[in-house]
């Protein structure tokens, strides 16, 4: 909740959050932690919509909600194309994204030594570069309109070594390194 109100611009936590007609799109969101702000930014009143991979389970949140302010996309984040494509929806039904939050992850414990070319590409794919194909994607309207709030989940694996986590590590170090440069490079258009 403290997020919440940080992402609003509320700094004082006795005040209520208020997210009254404002667009979010959660990546993960059908799940754990992004089941977690789904449920938080439609009870503040955003109107959220679940971008997951697991089109069933982001339906059953949704329709356990029982809201219309919120719905699903199903999109494999580690695709381009599907993020471009889900963020043009979002507009095109609201013509406007407020926040994005960044909660979609995904690892294994392996061995260093029994890492595959392509174990580490689906472990970079889905906790690195699906949190920049869908940052960059929001930016463009965001900062059209001069607002807007990303968040992107990131680890004590972006600040530690964890054994037998390197590709993760990586992934999360990465997410430290993206929200750093984009707040540098988009706070002049008041996205935080």
């Amino acid at each position: 909740v403290q997020g919440l109100e940080c992402m609003s611009g509320k700094m004082n936590e006795n005040e209520h959050t208020d997210f009254e007609g404002q667009v979010a799109i959660v990546s993960g969101g059908a799940a754990g932690i992004g089941e977690g702000v789904v449920r938080a930014l439609s009870q503040r009143g955003a109107n959220v919509v679940i971008a997951d991979k697991d089109n069933q389970a982001a339906g059953a949140l949704v329709k356990a909600i029982g809201s219309s302010s919120v719905t699903s996309v199903e999109v494999d984040i580690a695709q381009a194309e599907q993020v471009s494509a889900a963020v043009e929806g979002v507009l095109g039904q609201f013509q406007k994204i407020d926040i994005l939050v960044n909660c979609a992850g995904w690892n294994a414990f392996m061995n260093p030594t029994d890492y595959t070319v392509e174990y580490w590409q689906r472990v970079r794919s889905i906790n690195l570069d699906g949190t920049w194909y869908f940052s960059q994607a929001v930016a463009v309207p965001m900062r059209e309109r001069r607002r807007g709030k990303i968040v992107n989940f990131g680890s004590s694996a972006g600040i530690l070594a964890n054994p037998h986590q390197a590709p993760y590590c990586v992934a999360k170090h990465g997410i430290v390194g993206i929200t750093r440069a984009m707040a540098v490079d988009l706070g002049s258009y008041q996205i935080n």
